[in-house]
């Protein structure tokens, strides 16, 4: 018996309207352009129902192509679309995230211009792109992808100051020694957080109670080592929960800085 899939039509020509763009350029480099023009645009969360296609017909064999790596967590390049949510480029991926139940919300890249407009200008960039590769294949040139320098982070070689404590700590549950997160704890024993730990911390990263806005320290320190904007969307092509990723994150990140353990102030602790 074939599992359940939503039917989605077949063009078996290939056909696009043709003044739909197709970007083929790193979507950075696609960015970097909209920015040295003046072209508003920004990062949205939307249910992929709620984007509006500009072509009748989609390739099948192109969003299984997308789906199977939406189930593989690969990176899959953000769909640009106009300010009234039409598709400029990535309606295959729209239909692939549209057919996966997991997938609540996918973040685009909104422009804030109409869609004919939108469509012009993106055509516009992918056309120079197209000119500008052809040149450094002919003349054996590469050229320095500027739409890369912002995402470089200069960081401190300094290792960071030692701030070795032993911490009693309790959870619901028993420690998961492979979890890529670390383990959460509480600082004092509670209804149904029976499972008590004294474990040695080498390094542990402190954020005080001050430093937390509202009820939220995952994200007061995540505002504090990333660039948001960058993770919501990394979180989004992975298909994967913003909650889960950016704790995933923030494990990664600490283990780089030499942390074994961060104080969320009063609130929990995290050991690395």
């Amino acid at each position: 018996m074939l599992n359940k899939r939503k039917i989605i039509f077949e063009d078996t020509n290939g056909y696009q309207p043709t003044w739909l763009p197709q970007i083929k350029s790193d979507y950075k480099r696609v960015l970097k352009e909209l920015d040295d023009q003046g072209i508003k645009y920004s990062f949205v969360a939307v249910k992929p129902t709620s984007l509006i296609p500009m072509q009748d017909t989609v390739k099948t064999e192109t969003v299984d192509h997308f789906a199977n790596k939406i189930a593989n967590n690969e990176e899959i390049p953000p769909i640009f679309v106009s300010n009234s949510n039409e598709i400029l480029d990535g309606v295959h991926r729209q239909q692939a995230f549209k057919n996966n139940p997991k997938v609540k919300e996918i973040y685009c890249i909104k422009l804030a211009v109409p869609t004919l407009d939108g469509a012009r200008i993106l055509n516009k960039i992918q056309d120079r792109h197209d000119w500008e590769d052809q040149i450094d294949q002919e003349t054996g040139l590469t050229p320095v992808d500027n739409s890369k320098i912002k995402d470089y982070q200069v960081m401190d070689e300094a290792k960071p100051v030692s701030n070795k404590k032993t911490m009693e700590l309790y959870r619901m549950k028993p420690m998961n020694e492979k979890s890529a997160t670390g383990n959460f704890f509480l600082y004092e024993k509670k209804d149904r957080y029976n499972h008590k730990y004294t474990i040695d911390f080498d390094n542990i990263y402190e954020i005080p109670d001050e430093k937390i806005k509202g009820d939220d320290p995952i994200n007061s320190l995540a505002e504090e080592w990333f660039d948001m904007n960058n993770i919501r969307e990394e979180a989004a092509k992975k298909v994967v929960h913003y909650d889960d990723y950016i704790v995933k994150k923030i494990a990664e990140e600490a283990k780089k800085r030499g942390y074994d353990g961060i104080k969320y102030g009063s609130k929990y602790f995290q050991s690395i």
